[in-house]
C-alpha cells in the first residue's frame, strides 16, 4: 500500500465551516467537501485567535512521545495530542480523518482564561506528507518544533518496536522452524536459546537479540508480513526495500548518491520534479521519517520561518531535561503548567488503530505514557555491521539529515549553550553509573564535534581525532558522519 500524493485544494471553491453541498454539487466535488471541512473549521479557529497548535515534529523513536507529553504537562497548554496523522490508510480519507481527530479533539478543550484554546501536537514526520500537506498543517500552527536523535540508536529502537508490532497483531510464526523456514530470519541463525516448544518464538529472539544486540540475523522480510499495521508504508523501517526508493537509490548518475540526495532536498518539488522526478516521486509515495523531516525544516523556513520555535538534541535535553524544557517553553511562548486553568487532556491518535488491529497501547506508548520525564543517555551505539544489510544501506543518508538539523546554529536548543565539553562531563545515568558522552556515545559526541565551527574548531577537530584512536570499532561510522558533513558543504544554510 502506498501513501497517496497529498491534495492540493483548487482555490475555486473556498469552504465555510458548516457547509453542506447542495444536491447540485457534483458527486467528486461533495466528497472533496467533506475531506476539508474539518480543516476550514480548525483554519476559522485560527483566524479567529480562538486556537494556537504548537507542533513538536521527529522522525521515529527520537523520545518524542513522552518529550511532546512533558512538553505539553510542563506549559499552559489543555490539550496534548500524540500522533493525529497517522491514520493507516491512504489518499483523501487520511488526510480527512486526521483533521477530523484534531478537530474532534479540539472542541473537547477547555480554552485558557484569555479565551483561547492551545494544544500541544507530536506528530512522526513520515505520517505528514511533503510540500503541499506539510504546508497546509504549517499554516495551521502557532509555532513549530523539531526533535532528533542519534540515528544509531534511533533506528535500533524502531527494530525492536517492529518485532513487538509483528507479535501483537498475530502474525508472527507460532513455531520456531518457522523463523527459519519462512524468511523471518537469515539462513544459518543459530536459535539455540530458544525451546522447542516455545510459544512466541520470534517475540522470544527478538528478545534475545534486544539483550545481546547483535541484529545481524534478522532480515528485511520480517517487514512486510501480511496484517493490517505492516501494510502501511509508514511501518516499514524508513521504506529502504520499497522499489520507488531502491530505483532512485541504484539508477546510474555522476557524483555521490548521498551528495546528491543532500542538494537535492533542498529544491523546490517543482524544481525537484525536474531535476530527479524519480526522487521526487518517492517523497511523494513514500513516507521517509529522516528525509522528509528535513524537507519539512526546508519547506517551514521558506514559508514562514517565524513559526521554527527550534531544534532539540535528544541527547542534550537527556542531559538536562528541565532546562532544556524551559528554553522550548521560551521559544514557543508558552507559560508555565500553573497558569493552566484546568487539567490537561491527553489524547492518542492511534485510538482507530487499536480498535483495528488489536494493537494497544502496551506495545508503543506504555512506558512514554507512564513517565514524567526523560532519563539520562545510558546506551551506547551498537558496532555498524550488527544492524541488518537494509538498515546500513540507508544509514549514510540518514546522518545526512542528522547533521544537517545539528547544523542549525540559533536555531538549536542550548541547555549547556554553545560549550561542547559537557560531552567529557561525568553525569550519573539511570542505574547510577558515572558517564561520559564520549566514552558512552562515541558517535553522537564525534558529530557534535563534526558540526563545530567558529573558535572552537581547533579542539574539537583534536577530539575528534581522539575518538578515532580510541574507538576503532566505530571507524565506519565517523567516516559516514565525515563524508555526509563533505556533501553539505557549500549548499544553501
Amino acid at each position: 500500500m502506498r501513501q497517496a500524493t497529498s491534495l492540493t485544494r483548487p482555490a475555486a471553491t473556498p469552504l465555510s465551516p458548516g457547509r453542506v453541498a447542495l444536491p447540485s454539487v457534483p458527486r467528486d466535488l461533495e466528497r472533496e467537501e467533506e475531506a476539508w471541512r474539518a480543516y476550514d473549521s480548525l483554519s476559522a479557529m485560527v483566524r479567529a485567535g480562538e486556537l494556537e497548535l504548537y507542533l513538536i515534529l521527529s522522525p521515529p523513536r527520537t523520545l518524542s512521545t513522552v518529550w511532546g507529553k512533558c512538553v505539553a504537562e510542563r506549559s499552559a497548554v489543555g490539550l496534548w495530542l500524540n500522533e493525529p496523522l497517522s491514520k493507516f490508510r491512504s489518499g483523501e480519507n487520511r488526510v480527512r480523518d486526521s483533521y477530523e481527530t484534531i478537530l474532534a479533539n479540539v472542541r473537547a478543550t477547555e480554552p485558557a482564561a484569555d479565551g483561547v484554546k492551545r494544544a500541544v501536537l507530536s506528530i512522526i514526520t513520515s505520517t505528514l506528507g511533503p510540500d503541499e500537506e506539510a504546508r497546509r498543517l504549517f499554516r495551521l500552527s502557532h509555532r513549530v518544533s523539531f526533535l532528533v536523535r542519534n540515528p544509531i540508536l534511533a533506528l535500533e529502537s524502531f527494530l525492536i518496536l517492529i518485532g513487538r508490532i509483528v507479535q501483537a497483531v498475530g502474525s508472527a510464526p507460532a513455531r520456531k522452524e518457522a523463523l527459519l523456514g519462512e524468511g523471518w530470519v537469515q539462513p544459518g541463525t543459530l536459535l539455540d536459546h530458544l525451546a522447542d516448544d516455545d510459544p512466541t518464538p520470534w517475540l522470544s529472539h527478538i528478545e534475545h537479540l534486544a539483550r545481546i544486540r547483535n541484529y545481524t540475523s534478522l532480515t528485511d522480510r520480517f517487514m512486510h508480513r501480511a496484517n493490517a499495521m505492516l501494510d502501511s508504508p509508514a511501518y516499514r523501517l524508513e521504506a529502504l526495500s520499497d522499489p520507488a526508493w531502491l530505483s532512485w537509490r541504484d539508477r546510474p548518475r555522476e557524483g555521490d548518491r548521498s551528495a546528491r540526495l543532500a542538494r537535492s532536498l533542498g529544491l523546490g518539488m517543482a524544481l525537484l520534479e525536474q531535476a530527479e522526478p524519480a526522487l521526487a516521486a518517492f517523497l511523494k509515495e513514500v513516507p521517509n521519517g529522516w528525509l522528509y523531516a528535513w524537507r519539512h525544516l526546508v519547506l517551514l523556513r521558506a514559508s514562514a520561518p517565524e513559526k521554527l520555535a527550534g531544534v532539540a538534541d535528544a541527547s542534550e535535553l537527556q542531559l538536562r531535561f528541565d532546562r532544556s524544557i524551559d528554553l522550548l517553553r521560551q521559544r514557543m511562548g508558552l507559560g508555565p503548567a500553573a497558569e493552566r486553568p484546568g487539567p490537561l487532556t491527553i489524547a492518542d491518535g492511534y485510538a482507530e488503530a487499536y480498535s483495528t488491529t488489536g494493537l494497544t497501547e502496551e506495545v508503543m506508548f506504555a512506558r512514554a505514557m507512564a513517565s514524567d520525564r526523560i532519563d539520562p543517555p545510558d546506551k551506547a551505539p551498537i558496532a555498524l555491521q550488527r544492524f541488518p544489510r537494509f538498515v546500513r544501506d540507508s544509514l549514510g543518508d540518514v546522518f545526512a539529515s542528522y547533521l544537517s538539523f545539528l547544523s542549525q546554529g540559533d536555531q538549536l536548543l542550548r541547555p549547556f549553550g554553545g560549550d561542547l565539553s559537557f560531552l567529557r562531563a561525568t553525569f550519573l545515568d539511570k542505574q547510577g553509573r558515572e558517564q561520559t558522552m564520549e566514552r558512552l556515545d562515541p558517535v553522537y559526541a564525534y558529530a557534535k564535534y563534526a558540526v563545530s565551527d567558529g573558535a572552537g574548531r581547533g579542539e574539537a577537530a583534536a577530539r575528534s581525532a581522539a575518538l578515532r584512536a580510541a574507538w576503532g570499532g566505530h571507524r565506519a561510522y565517523f567516516d559516514m558522519i565525515d563524508e555526509a558533513l563533505e556533501d553539505r558543504r557549500g549548499l544553501p544554510a
